[in-house]
C-alpha cells in the first residue's frame, strides 16, 4: 500500500517496481506481471524497456499464463521486439514453446545464438534435431468420429484399456435392451437399455476427446522439457 501511495503522489516508477518485487517474493507472479505493466513506457529508456518486457515474460512464465504472455509480446516495443537482449529472446524462446510456436521458438533460438554463442556444439545439434522432429499430435475430431464405434477413439489416442472397456460396456448394454426387448419388456429395454446406452455412448465420446487432448498434452510437455533441459544446462 506504500508503494501504491508513492505512485499516486509522486508518479514514481521505481514504486510500482518495488511493489512488484513484493509480489514475486509471495509467488503472486501474475500480480507482479500486472504491476509492471502499469509503468509507461515513455518514461523508460531502451534498455529499461527490454528489461522490463524480460520481467513480465518471465512472471508469466512462472504463472503458466501463456495466452497473456503472447498478448504481451505482440504489444512489445518495435525497437524491443526487433533487437531483443539475449535475456529476453530466452525467455520468448521458451514461452514459444509452450504456445507450439515451434518454428518462431527455433528462429528466436538462432538468433539468441548469434546474440551470445552460449551453446556448445553437442547442445546445438541436441536442439536442430528437436526442433526438426517436433511431436505429431491426435485429432479430436478423429478420436470424436472413430468413437462412433465405441472403444476405436480411445484406442487412437492411445489408451488401450479405456477403449476396451467403453466397448465391452457399451456392448453390454446393448445387449441388455435387446434381450429385454426380446423378451417384449418394453420399459425396461427403452429405460435400462436405451436410455443409459444413449449415455455412456455420448459419454465415451466425449472421453475420447479428452484422451486425444491428454495425449497431446503429455507428447509436448515432455517435448518441451526435452528443450527447456538442454537449454538450461548451458546455465549451471
Amino acid at each position: 500500500m506504500e508503494y501504491e501511495r508513492i505512485y499516486f503522489l509522486c508518479s514514481d516508477v521505481e514504486a510500482l517496481k518495488k511493489k512488484a518485487e513484493v509480489f514475486k517474493c509471495r509467488k503472486e507472479y501474475g500480480k507482479a506481471a500486472f504491476t509492471l505493466r502499469r509503468i509507461p513506457p515513455y518514461s523508460l529508456s531502451q534498455g529499461e524497456k527490454d528489461t522490463l518486457a524480460y520481467q513480465v515474460l518471465l512472471y508469466y512464465y512462472l504463472e503458466d499464463n501463456f495466452s497473456e504472455a503472447e498478448k504481451y509480446i505482440k504489444t512489445l516495443d518495435l525497437n524491443v521486439s526487433e533487437n531483443p537482449s539475449s535475456q529476453l529472446l530466452l525467455i520468448e524462446i521458451l514461452l514459444l514453446n509452450e504456445l507450439k510456436e515451434y518454428t518462431s521458438a527455433y528462429e528466436k533460438l538462432i538468433a539468441y545464438e548469434e546474440k551470445t554463442g552460449n551453446f556448445s556444439a553437442e547442445s546445438k545439434k541436441c536442439l536442430d534435431s528437436l526442433y526438426s522432429h517436433i511431436p505429431k499430435l491426435k485429432s479430436e475430431t478423429k478420436a470424436k468420429n472413430l468413437s462412433l464405434f465405441p472403444g476405436l477413439g480411445q484406442i487412437y489416442a492411445g489408451y488401450y484399456t479405456e477403449g476396451i472397456f467403453a466397448f465391452g460396456l457399451n456392448a453390454a448394454i446393448l445387449s441388455f435392451g435387446v434381450y429385454e426387448l426380446w423378451h417384449k419388456d418394453f420399459v425396461t429395454a427403452w429405460i435400462g437399455g436405451a436410455g443409459i446406452l444413449s449415455a455412456t455412448y455420448l459419454g465415451q465420446q466425449k472421453q475420447a476427446v479428452y484422451l486425444a487432448q491428454k495425449r497431446n498434452y503429455k507428447r509436448l510437455s515432455e517435448f518441451n522439457k526435452k528443450i527447456k533441459t538442454v537449454i538450461l544446462s548451458e546455465f549451471e
